[in-house]
């Protein structure tokens, strides 16, 4: 019908300039939206000849975008379209105005401003809630989420996409779908990306799309590994797609994937200079950036390294873009530009782990590279890299005897002994009752924890746990404690792929204060803290911390024993100190606090008792004064065998 309507118009324009325009904002979307650049240019020169400002300025801003397509200027572009944001705001054109806010957005991100995108896109997003349709909003969150996944907000960006695919397919236009998947390829993870792609459009549509489809299959492809497909893909003729700054992804794109097929290609610095030279024209600097970081990446380590380490903090996401062109490289970077790719990997790391694995699964990187691949991929990597690897230790060469150490270490379950009463294991979000392990086992642990940073020499273990079997027994019995502990930590592990909960080396052993800790250490924390500053806050972080006497199953034992009493005594002091001077300060809701958050966790700690019964007098609680001092008499009567002061007296 669109078409019809074109040809009626071309053959015979109406008379009713009403119905001209009509005709012509119809045919300039539907020529937009579908590629017709026959009828987008009708429409266009329709638009121009009209008495209508806004439309013709509508008119002029679409064909600037359709010049900056190729190598049209785009500050021009950005010109113009603030002109016709001005006039759609003064017509109270609601969608129009988003429209423009759209086109505004995307050229200021292909001009290098992310954040001025997400502004216009944003101020977009607003306007058309109200008046715009799906295809627009998805325009609108597209916009924000690029221009958020190149800052590294990722999540942020991952929930724009999100809510784009969560509308009807059918009304979501299909470079909103393709931008998704981008996105996912450049910053995120590139598995994902593929699903959308492929859930989306067949491969014949993918192949045989509009050029931006085609585009990001090309880069979906490059980065599975395909680069003889990625590169009949940007090479193939297709249906056209209007977007400020197109011809410069392509040409960035084929770009990478010539560096990544022909280093030492003949003619590849000079495509470089002139595609550089294009883009710096056109005043597209996010794909000037782009190209100048690919032609970095097949250069000398000096300049490699150099352009690395300059490079600005929200330019960093560029390296994400091209992450299989560095992980080949990494070998030849300094400390200072490694330093600056492990930063930007740890941030996105999804995509950095997909780079990572492609890379050492399926080139044959050099020594230096390879090193360099795994140290990081010890920082970015999950559980499946484990057993990649710990594969590596075996090869020659590499000398990388602990690959996989660190990243076993990094992803193993935190374990907090909650040690005060009875001892309960937390691994991750597994508990283990201490009266599910066998006591001597439990009483390593226990012995462990009381030592200065959770270490001990075997002999001192021996004489606290076994002081009345021979030397030969009681190391069999600790060898065997100490193997049924590190199974209580990590149930299933082997000597390649545990933490080391539980270490030892000569004649120390120790449990690593990086994955275990406890409450009486976090409480024996605390009171180092109190005795270095004795403020109210480290205080009542020590009165809720300590919830009772140290590991109440070995009352008896006098390793246990000597621990239990220096805690006990350092935490009844410091709190005692405190309700006092919190009573004198006048501080009662504080003081009365602690003092309750004490006898919990002591009940017969009579002094701090007597605190509490004065506090209750002094606030005018005389029922709770009453009801404790029953409490208070009681202890003193059957405990001491002494009769307590009145209650009047206190």
């Amino acid at each position: 019908e669109a078409r019809s309507l074109h040809q009626t118009y071309v053959m015979a324009p109406a008379a009713d300039p009403v119905v001209v325009l009509a005709a012509a904002t119809t045919m300039l979307t539907i020529g937009t939206d579908f590629g017709d650049l026959e009828m987008g240019a009708t429409a266009m020169d329709m638009l121009l000849a009209c008495d209508d400002c806004e439309l013709a300025s509508i008119a002029r801003a679409t064909k600037a975008v359709h010049q900056a397509s190729g190598d049209g200027n785009l500050d021009d572009l950005r010109v113009i379209l603030l002109e016709t944001l001005r006039l759609n705001r003064e017509r109270g054109h609601g969608r129009y105005e988003g429209i423009s806010l759209l086109n505004l957005a995307c050229t200021e991100m292909t001009m290098g401003d992310p954040r001025a995108a997400i502004a216009s896109g944003s101020q977009a997003l607003r306007i058309l809630q109200a008046v715009g349709n799906y295809g627009d909003l998805a325009g609108a969150h597209m916009n924000i989420a690029r221009a958020l996944a190149h800052l590294g907000q990722w999540n942020e960006a991952r929930s724009h996409i999100d809510e784009t695919l969560a509308y009807p397919q059918e009304a979501v236009p299909s470079d909103a779908v393709a931008e998704a998947a981008e996105l996912e390829a450049m910053y995120g993870d590139p598995a994902r990306g593929a699903q959308i792609l492929d859930r989306a459009f067949s491969g014949s549509e993918q192949e045989g799309g509009d050029s931006y489809r085609r585009l990001v299959a090309a880069r979906i492809a490059l980065e599975h590994g395909m680069v003889s497909k990625a590169w009949e893909l940007t090479q193939q003729d297709g249906g056209a797609y209007w977007g400020p700054g197109i011809a410069g992804s392509r040409r960035a794109l084929e770009l990478q994937l010539a560096s990544t097929t022909q280093f030492e290609g003949q003619d590849l610095p000079q495509r470089f200079d002139a595609c550089i030279h294009s883009a710096h024209k056109q005043g597209a600097w996010f794909w000037w950036k782009c190209m100048r970081l690919t032609q970095a990446l097949i250069s000398t380590h000096e300049r490699l390294g150099e352009h690395v380490r300059a490079l600005q903090p929200d330019d960093m996401g560029f390296l994400s873009i091209q992450a299989e062109l560095v992980v080949r490289r990494l070998g030849d970077l300094d400390d200072v530009s490694l330093a600056v790719v492990r930063a930007e990997a740890s941030q996105r790391s999804v995509r950095w782990r997909w780079a990572l694995r492609t890379q050492l699964d399926s080139v044959d990187l050099g020594v230096g590279d390879t090193r360099r691949a795994a140290e990081l991929l010890e920082i970015v990597g999950d559980l499946h890299d484990v057993a990649r690897l710990v594969a590596l230790r075996k090869k020659k060469g590499l000398h990388l005897s602990d690959a996989g150490r660190g990243l076993i270490r990094r992803l193993a379950p935190r374990v907090f002994v909650e040690d005060l009463g009875r001892i309960e294991i937390h691994v991750g979000e597994r508990v283990v009752l201490g009266t599910e392990i066998r006591k001597k086992v439990l009483s390593l642990l226990g012995y462990l924890l009381t030592r200065h940073q959770f270490i001990a020499t075997r002999d001192q273990v021996l004489d606290a746990l076994w002081p009345e079997m021979d030397p030969v027994s009681a190391t069999n019995s600790l060898n065997q404690s100490a193997y049924f502990l590190r199974r209580v930590f990590e149930p299933e592990c082997d000597d390649n792929t545990t933490a080391g909960y539980l270490r030892s080396r000569g004649d120390l052993i120790w449990l690593d204060q990086s994955l275990v800790e406890s409450r009486s250490s976090e409480c024996l924390k605390l009171l180092v803290a109190i005795r270095r500053d004795p403020c109210s806050e480290l205080i009542t972080k020590l009165a809720e911390a300590y919830t009772g006497r140290f590991a109440l199953e070995f009352m008896y034992d006098d390793w246990a024993s000597t621990f239990r009493d220096m805690l006990h005594a350092g935490f009844l002091d410091r709190v005692e100190r405190a309700v006092r001077a919190d009573t004198n300060a006048g501080a009662f809701e504080r003081a009365l606090r602690m003092a309750q958050l004490a006898l919990q966790a002591d009940p017969d700690a009579d002094q701090i008792e007597l605190c509490l019964l004065r506090l209750y007098k002094r606030t005018g609680a005389d029922a709770a004064a009453s009801e404790q001092y029953e409490h208070y008499a009681t202890a003193m009567r059957e405990q001491l065998g002494v009769e307590p002061p009145t209650l009047a007296s206190i």
